[in-house]
């Protein structure tokens, strides 16, 4: 990429004139373009599935993320810019673009490229004389270096994958086998291999265009999904996550729960069982009493976020769709209004306070521009493309309600830990309030609760 700008800007190829129309397909076509190219957007979100690997991951992944999104932004734009200054954009292709682009100087002059857009003569490695030789040779090792590129990209996927299956196998959504972390390395090499062998299998069967525009689409949905997960998260009552030092720094204590302690009376007597060591043990007893005292959260939304949040990412992907194909306008005219009431509501709708970690900023506008602007590039994908992707997610919706959501191990259960320490589950309604007392017993060893008495 530094050669090609490198380049393009010492050579003198880049000609203003090219970039006229700045648009030459419309808003919709430079839409069209991006929802094509978003898959090489893929490697910042599996940087996020290397958290548990990192140090300091509340500050180090999205200093990460953020900062190499923008540095690859910027690589991404600039050469762009350069590669259709170079040439006319109909002879930069769909294919290979920057190759072209490279070829074209290297053999024909602005006129010339001009003269050429039919016939293409400017594209011919056989081209003589060519006026340029390290534009020309430059081509032919930049498609040598592709092989290369897409090899990484692919990598990147192969180190993601298998270690979204590990966390979604913990909590009972995929197969146990995917848990499997190999005991010398820290590696989910099972999972590993099952997913080198599943994209293999599909990489062989599969049109590269078609897998390019299927990846683009459903890269654009994660995204989404993404952004309403912030909304929901925000707006659901908050339950218990404290951090605690323990005995030494570095050694924190993490109490979670994964539903309300109210809804939970096993749970919430458990609470009253814990023993005082020090002055944060004090301020954590304090805030889990607080929340069973008081009955309820102070903003219980309910399932309300959760709908709101599913209509307006619903109608903004009608209207983008809409806008794309021959919708009915009464159909748009619900989208619209639509939009434009669950936006209003989840404005209104009351939110928990930020975290003291990397936190979104504006919820939920933020969140919902980015569901607006990714249904937008959604709604001009191939129509092809969204019946592959509409069976992909059939088929894990049938997967989910037929053994995901029966073996989920989050469902009905408050989770203790001590970080780097196995994790200790409870379920939500035990048979007798004795299994309560084991949990904070076993915590003795690692000097974080002292033995607990049943209430």
């Amino acid at each position: 990429l530094a050669f090609v700008l490198l380049s393009g800007l010492g050579s003198g190829s880049v000609n203003m004139d090219n970039l006229q129309p700045f648009f030459p397909h419309g808003v919709s076509g430079m839409a069209h373009g991006a929802g094509l190219v978003f898959f090489s957007y893929l490697g910042f979100d599996m940087v996020a599935c290397l958290s548990e690997e990192c140090k300091n991951p509340e500050r180090n992944m999205p200093i990460g993320i953020i900062g190499s999104l923008g540095v690859s932004m910027a690589i991404y734009v600039s050469v762009s810019l350069v590669i259709v200054g170079m040439v006319p954009a109909d002879l930069l292709g769909e294919d290979i673009p920057i190759v072209n682009a490279l070829l074209a100087n290297a053999c024909c002059n602005h006129s010339q490229q001009v003269d050429d857009l039919t016939n293409q003569k400017c594209l011919d490695y056989s081209c003589s004389p060519v006026l340029q030789p390290i534009l020309y040779y430059g081509s032919q090792l930049l498609s040598f270096g592709a092989i290369f590129g897409l090899t990484t990209a692919t990598f990147a996927c192969l180190l993601g994958q298998p270690r979204i299956n590990f966390a979604a196998a913990q909590d009972g959504l995929l197969c146990k086998i995917f848990e499997k972390v190999n005991p010398k390395t820290g590696v989910p090499t099972m999972g590993t291999i099952i997913t080198g062998i599943f994209t293999a299998l599909v990489a062989c069967f599969f049109d590269l265009e078609v897998l390019a525009n299927a990846i683009s689409l459903g890269t654009l949905q994660v995204f989404t999904f993404v952004n309403a997960g912030v909304i929901l998260l925000r707006m659901r009552p908050a339950t218990i996550d404290v951090t605690r030092n323990g005995g030494t720094e570095g050694d924190p204590l993490i109490i979670e729960t994964k539903s309300p302690l109210t809804r939970n009376p096993e749970a919430a007597k458990m609470v009253r069982s814990l023993g005082l060591i020090k002055e944060t043990s004090i301020e954590i007893r304090n805030l889990l009493l607080r929340q069973i005292s008081t009955g309820s959260d102070s903003h219980d939304n309910g399932a309300t976020p959760v709908w709101l949040v599913l209509i307006f990412t619903t109608c903004t992907i009608t209207i983008s769709l809409g806008m794309n194909y021959p919708w009915p306008l009464p159909i748009l005219c619900i989208g619209a209004l639509g939009i434009i009431l669950s936006a209003t509501c989840l404005f209104l709708l009351p939110k928990s306070p930020p975290p003291d970690t990397f936190s979104c900023p504006y919820v939920p506008f933020v969140p919902m521009m980015g569901i607006a602007f990714n249904s937008y590039m959604m709604g001009s994908m191939p129509g092809d493309t969204w019946k592959l992707i509409s069976l992909w997610l059939l088929l894990g919706l049938l997967f989910y309600f037929t053994y995901g959501i029966h073996h989920s191990e989050l469902k009905n259960k408050i989770i203790i830990k001590q970080r780097g320490e196995k994790v200790i589950s409870i379920p939500s309604a035990p048979s007798d309030s004795s299994t309560l007392v084991a949990p904070a017993q076993n915590f003795i060893g690692y000097g974080a609760l002292p033995p607990a008495t049943a209430p």
